[in-house]
């Protein structure tokens, strides 16, 4: 057991970038095609098994291959299921973050002039610039055909008024 600890405390490097490229190929595995993660995690995984291999001969350099491989299928299980069930989004803030971005993206509709292309009860269709958007009425029956505003946007909600009741 003495000479395993000796081993790990010689190796810190070579475990750090092991423990480096595991990390970067997980990162890989959420981004498209095959990139600059992905190269340098299994760059970094292959020259840390390689020097463990030349160091100190081949039933060390079997059983860091091994190690690899199932701490890289560990951590790749782990980040998919994770993922798949949005856990990884929320724990990076990710959610949150589409919403808000949504939130500004759709902002500059407030004000804009369009038509009830259904009836309003109080939800509908309504046409702004040839666009049909899902909206809103702000709480009354709005029969089609009559000319909205948009008041206000609230993440994907699109809430209107007809233009009488704008004006007033």
């Amino acid at each position: 057991m003495n000479a395993f600890l000796q081993f790990l405390a010689d190796n810190i490097p070579l475990l750090i970038a092991m423990l480096v490229g595991v990390g970067l190929l997980v990162v890989e595995v959420f981004l498209p095609g095959f990139g600059v993660p992905g190269l340098a995690g299994a760059g970094l995984m292959i020259a840390s098994i390689f020097i463990v291999w030349t160091n100190y001969g081949a039933l060390a350099g079997i059983w860091m291959t091994l190690a690899a491989v199932v701490l890289m299928s560990i951590a790749i299980t782990f980040s998919l299921r994770s993922a798949s069930k949005g856990a990884f989004f929320r724990r990076w803030g990710l959610k949150e973050l589409e919403k808000e971005r949504a939130k500004e993206d759709m902002q500059y509709l407030v004000g804009k002039m369009g038509v009830a292309a259904t009836p309003l009860r109080p939800a509908g269709i309504a046409e702004f610039d040839g666009v049909r958007l899902d909206v809103v009425a702000s709480g009354q029956f709005i029969p089609a055909g009559t000319k909205l505003t948009i008041q206000k946007v609230e993440g994907s909600r699109i809430v209107v008024n007809p233009i009488e009741q704008a004006d007033a």
